[in-house]
């Protein structure tokens, strides 16, 4: 979800060049979706996964990976 581990993880992996790109956000909080987290747009919530990594294949931005980050994992 597009919560405060999130922007961190967004923030750390730029400012450390790690090799991830966060190309999207998938977020239960329906008032969310459509908004942008550092620059990452918040595509749907967890039902619309499939369809959110269409989207972004189409885009050329497919997913490699997936980062849950919700604090209740």
């Amino acid at each position: 979800g597009a919560n405060s581990h999130t922007a961190m993880f967004i923030r750390e992996t730029r400012a450390r060049n790690t090799g991830y790109i966060a190309v999207g956000i998938v977020d239960e909080e329906k008032t969310r979706i459509g908004r942008t987290m550092h620059g990452v747009r918040i595509y749907g919530d967890v039902q619309s996964i499939p369809a959110v990594v269409r989207k972004l294949e189409r885009k050329g931005k497919k997913p490699q990976r997936a980062i849950l980050a919700d604090d209740r994992i």
